[in-house]
This record gives structure tokens, C-alpha cells and sequence, in this order.
């Protein structure tokens, strides 16, 4: 009788094991696919993503072991077309179907993470007026089509109170509020991370502790995602291009096809000036550019032309035309994006100014500010 009963509860304890492995069981429907990925989320405004797992689909169901994968919102489909669903390594199920936008819509059980996710986005929906926007959007679409100039006018007007500040605020002090709700969870710091953090661009080291104090709240589960050691490292690379930090080094080419880099200009007051010949409010700052030139060009100053061209024609058109006739040096296409990242760049024209020992002095020079604010250190 012992033996029996040894026997059942060994056989409980087995079946209680195989529920609780961390997996993934998924179904879709109505589709042709072969293969679904499942895909970490790289940059969620431009749909980067990348591939980090792969399963066959038999009969349209499909499964990924969750072991070793973090608690993240990830991208699930067959690359393209797809929806995203928040993970946890758990017992998680998930049902999709083809909606008539050619995206999957998820229906998820087994995670609390994504109950959460699936909550703010129906509360951002409402707060933001999405369905609104939505169907001014397709009634747009349907006039341009028709070449109705006078309707696509109309329906334009009529979107901009749903783009309003008043509209923005509504939706920060959503996300602020259930960042606070969930510091000790992966969807708050998701949250944090990708609605606050990445519009971020801490000037001084002063801001950069201030984000660091911030950050530090967080806590339990948040702690261990790859989302907080992205924003930590994202900090420790701010401090390194933050005012009163000494300017990453930049290696490039110059006109002449010499190797130019930043620091063969220590000794003077350098302004640096990352722009390319296709970015047109870049070159619309070249008269500002050249004022700043005529004040202080005889002063221990000079301009660092940064571009990031592809091609070298393009790059000494645009010289010419715009009569840029300082410095210039073209960074190597495999090495833009380590040097833009460097200093902290999401946009240009991005220019700043250096000190002749190579510290910067100040960041995000545009218009007058280009020729006024080297006046304040260049004596």
C-alpha cells in the first residue's frame, strides 16, 4: 500500500514538474506561415528586432522553451508580421489570429507581466484618443487615394487637436503613474525605459546623478532585466559625452584623404559640427557656422566639420556649395554608429563645443548660439 502510494505522488510530483517548466505554447490560426519567431524588441518606434528564437508550426501550433529568456516584451510572428507579447520564463499560453492590419493579435494567459502591459495599452488608447486617430488616418489615406486635396486638408485639420500638448501630458502622467505602481517589476521598468528613458538627454553630470538617484528606486524583479542594465549602461556612456567630460576621440578622413582626428586640434577652442550633405537643416546652419568663423577664427578657434557621408562626392558637393571652408573630416561607414553613439547622438545637425584641452563645454549648438555661446569662453 506504501508503495502505491509512493508511486502516485511520484507520479503528482512528475506531472507538477512538466507544468511548471518555463514554455511557451502558442496557436495561431488562419495562416500559411512555416516558421514564427520570436524576436527581442530592439528599438520599439522603428520595429528593430531581433531574432532570438525559432519554432516550426504543425498544425498551427508552436512552442519556445522560456529557460533562459528574460522578462521582456518581445515581437512574436514570422518577422514582418507579427504582435508583441510580454514574457516571463513561466507557464505561459498564447492563441493569435491575423487581424485585417496584417499584424497577429495575441490572446495571453499564464503571464501577469503581460496582463499589465495589455491594461496600459488599452488606457493609453483612450487616454491618447487612438481609435480617433486611427480612422482620421485611414479617412486620409482613402482621400489621398482619391487625389481629394480639399478632403485631405479637412481631416488634417481636424487631427490636430489628438496630436495637442494637452493630449501628451494626458499620456506622460499615465506613464508616470504606473511607473510608479510597478518599480519592483520588468513591466515598470519596460515602461520607464521606453516611454521616459529614450527621450532622454542628460546635458551635465549633475543630470546624469539625478537619473542614476531615479534609477536606483527600482527594485525585486525590475533589478535583474535586461532593461535596467540598458539603462545603467546607457548613463555610464551620458557621464562619458556629459559637459565637463573630455570628448570622445574621432578618427576620419579628410579632404585630402589624410587621417584627420579630433584631438590633432588640442590647444584651440574647437566647434564640432556632426551633419551629412542629404540632412537639410544641417546645412542651414552653415551661414551660423561661418559667422562663428569670421568672430573667432584668429583666436585659438576653428570648426571641425564630423559627417557621416557615405559617399565622398556628396560629401565635397555639399562643401563647396554651402562654401563650408574649415576643417572636415568623413568618418568610415563601419565606424558611424560606434562614434555617434559615443556622443550620445540621436539626431543631427549635433554640434558642441571643445576647449583647447579637449573637454566639452557646451552641447546642442543651433542658430545664434553657434557664434554666441563660444563668446562666453573664447577671450
Amino acid at each position: 500500500m506504501r508503495m502505491n502510494i509512493l508511486i502516485v505522488l511520484s507520479i503528482v510530483i512528475g506531472l507538477s514538474s512538466c507544468e511548471s517548466k518555463p514554455i511557451l505554447k502558442g496557436k495561431l490560426t488562419e495562416t500559411k506561415f512555416d516558421k514564427i519567431y520570436l524576436s527581442e524588441i530592439k528599438n520599439e518606434y522603428y520595429s528593430q528586432y531581433l531574432v532570438v528564437d525559432s519554432a516550426e508550426l504543425k498544425d498551427g501550433s508552436f512552442e519556445f522553451d522560456l529557460k533562459n529568456k528574460s522578462s521582456q516584451l518581445y515581437f512574436i510572428g514570422n518577422g514582418y508580421v507579427g504582435g508583441k507579447v510580454f514574457v516571463e520564463p513561466t507557464s505561459m499560453r498564447i492563441q493569435g489570429s491575423l487581424t485585417d492590419k496584417n499584424s497577429i493579435q495575441w490572446e495571453v494567459s499564464g503571464s501577469s507581466l503581460h496582463d499589465l502591459y495589455k491594461e496600459y495599452m488599452e488606457e493609453q488608447d483612450v487616454v491618447s484618443c487612438q481609435h480617433k486617430k486611427d480612422s482620421l488616418n485611414d479617412l486620409f489615406y482613402s482621400a489621398r487615394e482619391k487625389e481629394d486635396g480639399e478632403e485631405m486638408a479637412r481631416i488634417k485639420k481636424e487631427s490636430h487637436v489628438y496630436y495637442s500638448a494637452e493630449i501628451r501630458q494626458r499620456v506622460d502622467s499615465l506613464v508616470k503613474s504606473r511607473v510608479k505602481l510597478n518599480m519592483d517589476n520588468a513591466f515598470g521598468i519596460y515602461l520607464y525605459k521606453s516611454r521616459i528613458f529614450f527621450r532622454l538627454q542628460p546635458e551635465t553630470v549633475e543630470d546624469i546623478n539625478n537619473y542614476r538617484a531615479y534609477v536606483s528606486k527600482f527594485n525585486g524583479e525590475a533589478v535583474n532585466t535586461d532593461y535596467f542594465k540598458h539603462i545603467n549602461n546607457r548613463l555610464d556612456v551620458f557621464e562619458k559625452c556629459a559637459i565637463g567630460a573630455v570628448a570622445p576621440e574621432i578618427i576620419g578622413r579628410d579632404t585630402l584623404d589624410n587621417e584627420t582626428k579630433l584631438s590633432d586640434y588640442r590647444g584651440k577652442y574647437v566647434i564640432v559640427d556632426f551633419w551629412s550633405s542629404g540632412c537639410k537643416y544641417c546645412r542651414l546652419e552653415s551661414p551660423n557656422l561661418q559667422k562663428a568663423m569670421d568672430m573667432y577664427g584668429d583666436k585659438n578657434f576653428t570648426i571641425l566639420g564630423v559627417s557621416s557621408d557615405w559617399k565622398k562626392d556628396l560629401w565635397m558637393n555639399a562643401i563647396h556649395e554651402d562654401e563650408s571652408y574649415w576643417e572636415h573630416l568623413k568618418i568610415d561607414k563601419e565606424n558611424i554608429s560606434k562614434i555617434m553613439d559615443s556622443y550620445c547622438i540621436t539626431g543631427i545637425p549635433h554640434i558642441i563645443l571643445v576647449d583647447p584641452q579637449g573637454k566639452i563645454l557646451a552641447k546642442d549648438l543651433r542658430e545664434e548660439n553657434i557664434y554666441e555661446i563660444p563668446g562666453k569662453f573664447i577671450k
